[in-house]
């Protein structure tokens, strides 16, 4: 069966406290909301295949500086959310960012709970994954797998954290 595609989404934090970094402008760079983002020249970008830095996770998409209300009230500022303490649920594929059975997508028994993997980012849809191949360019850690799924589901979901150290302070 294939699972649901989907942007990754913080599951839960360990505390309560400091949830929120520092605002920051997006510049012109574009992201779709729930995207993992890291702080490059002075402006959050997204994320992309085989990072190893990360600020945090931006829980909305990307504003144009000409944006108005209701669009975004902030503009081009966004408030991150801190990815220290957390735990994310993500869809898993493989280095070419194959999607469901039919097109050869990894099986969620493809990876496992406890080992360090990297991030993939299609070009297209701008989806963040886990990239089940990719076990040099470290980014997640496996927690768990998410409920109610078989290990023979294709783009399965796992719980995740970020590796400490690829946090940005």
């Amino acid at each position: 069966m294939d699972a649901t595609i989907r942007m990754p989404f913080m599951e839960r934090r360990k505390d309560n406290l400091h949830i929120q970094k520092p605002v920051q402008s997006n510049a012109a760079n574009v992201f779709p909301a729930r995207s993992f983002v890291k702080l490059s020249a002075g402006a959050i970008a997204a994320c992309v295949t085989a990072d190893v830095v990360c600020y945090g996770q931006v829980p909305d998409p990307s504003h144009l500086s000409t944006d108005q209300p209701p669009v975004t009230l902030y503009g081009t500022n966004h408030w991150v959310f801190d990815p220290r303490d957390a735990q994310f649920v993500v869809n898993i594929t493989d280095a070419a960012g194959h999607v469901g059975q039919a097109a050869g997508a990894p099986q969620l028994s493809a990876v496992a709970v406890g080992t360090k993997y990297g991030l993939y980012r299609d070009a297209t849809s701008l989806m963040q994954m886990l990239n089940s191949a990719d076990t040099t360019n470290l980014f997640f850690t496996v927690i768990a797998l998410y409920p109610n799924q078989a290990l023979t589901d294709y783009n399965g979901r796992v719980i995740v954290e970020l590796v400490p150290a690829i946090i940005q302070a």
